[in-house]
């Protein structure tokens, strides 16, 4: 998914103005636990990976996000990774995921898909079974290979449906829809840590989904109020995730000690400015912690729930040529320090994880990457490592004169 820019000045007033508890989003973790992922828009299936990882071990990251040949959207009243079409993809699964771990690629993630089957309906407990199979495979398949953990994109991708979207209910109450969520939410989570206990759970996006929503309510007289009524009833991105607070909440409910969810932050994307992302962390960790999390989560939330970020390079370098993105007004070398000022504060304020998210380059073979990238990603980290500035005085300034010019 491709994330909308909010302009600095609409997050400014976060600061200093949580609505309560504010011990979580502080400090992010050492610095030198820090890692780069690697996200394809198509996930390369096990095969590709075992096939091409070679290349990959060339650039630096160290892991990727992968999919299972036998499948991808757990979301499905009928089809089982377990048999699937045809049947030799899941013993090529089998054999596959021993082998995508290596001493440079050590935080491998296995995919699973949040948009459901169009058909699939969440109280249907006969569905349910279907996709309480398919997460049981994707989370054996993941101890199988010793990976790090599970990947969970909950964007609803077109055609199927977004369980997380009321709209797409009928016969039920919202509150009935928040309840069925959080009891998928217990189950899911459960499901992941009796296969592959003491693993990260990875999500694209977890409660900063709801980025621009939260900052809207701190100015409402009744923050709470608001919240509830946009995730219930607004066409936004606020309506479209409008049921994923509840879903986290109940992984959070059964979350055992050793497990961690990691917010991926996909909201990240495109941001340009440092304030962006300081302002990022205050508002996932704390302002969501103390507005979406129930009481009975909010420990859990701040010692079990890290924050990630992302970066989308086909935008940073303007790949698709898309006159929305800053970089289609910069010139090539600054689309590469642009890059390296994105991926510098993602890495400040991230606690491991910042995610380079590609729809147009192939890490795996070694084609259309954009010239400077690898260098700016190698430079950033060393920089972000050894605790020095971002160390380019000027391109604030430049990525001013691009925002100017976007329409």
């Amino acid at each position: 998914m491709r994330a909308l820019w909010l302009p600095v000045a609409a997050l400014m007033t976060l600061a200093g103005c949580s609505g309560g508890d504010n011990s979580s989003s502080s400090t992010p973790t050492q610095t030198s636990e820090l890692r780069y992922l690697q996200v394809s828009g198509t996930a390369p299936n096990s095969q590709y990976v075992v096939d091409n990882k070679a290349k990959l071990e060339e650039a630096p990251f160290n892991g990727t996000v992968l999919a299972l040949m036998s499948g991808r959207i757990i979301f499905h009243p009928t089809a089982l990774f377990s048999s699937p079409s045809p049947a030799y993809w899941f013993a090529a699964d089998q054999a596959n995921l021993p082998n995508i771990n290596s001493s440079i690629l050590t935080d491998n993630f296995l995919l699973m898909r949040g948009n459901a089957d169009a058909s699939f309906d969440p109280f249907s407990d006969t569905h349910w079974a279907t996709a309480s199979a398919n997460i049981r495979t994707v989370a054996q398949m993941a101890k199988l290979g010793q990976l790090k953990g599970v990947a969970f994109d909950p964007e609803g991708y077109t055609p199927g449906r977004n369980i997380f979207t009321y709209a797409t209910y009928s016969g039920h109450t919202f509150a009935q829809c928040k309840t069925q969520l959080r009891l998928r939410g217990q189950q899911f989570m459960s499901i992941i840590q009796e296969e592959h206990p003491n693993s990260v759970v990875f999500l694209f996006g977890g409660l900063s989904m709801q980025r621009e929503l939260l900052n809207a309510a701190q100015a409402q007289a009744d923050p709470d109020a608001y919240i509830a009524d946009r995730l219930e009833n607004s066409a936004g991105m606020d309506g479209r995730y409008g049921l994923l607070p509840s879903f986290l909440n109940g992984m959070l409910d059964v979350i055992s000690t050793g497990m961690q969810i990691v917010d991926g932050s996909e909201v990240t994307y495109t941001y340009s400015r440092s304030e962006d992302y300081t302002l990022e962390r205050e508002l996932t960790l704390t302002y969501a912690r103390n507005h979406l999390v129930d009481s009975s989560n909010r420990t859990k939330y701040a010692n079990q729930v890290k924050l990630g970020a992302s970066v989308y390079m086909d935008a940073s370098f303007d790949q698709l040529s898309d006159s929305s993105n800053l970089a289609h007004y910069m010139n090539s070398a600054t689309r590469t320090r642009f890059f390296n000022y994105q991926l510098y504060w993602g890495l400040k304020t991230t606690d491991k994880y910042m995610w380079i998210y590609s729809e147009t380059a192939d890490w795996y073979k070694g084609t259309d990457i954009p010239s400077g990238a690898t260098t700016a990603m190698t430079s950033a980290k060393a920089r972000v490592d050894a605790s020095q500035d971002q160390g380019d005085s000027t391109i604030e300034a430049d990525i001013a004169t691009a925002e100017a010019q976007v329409p």
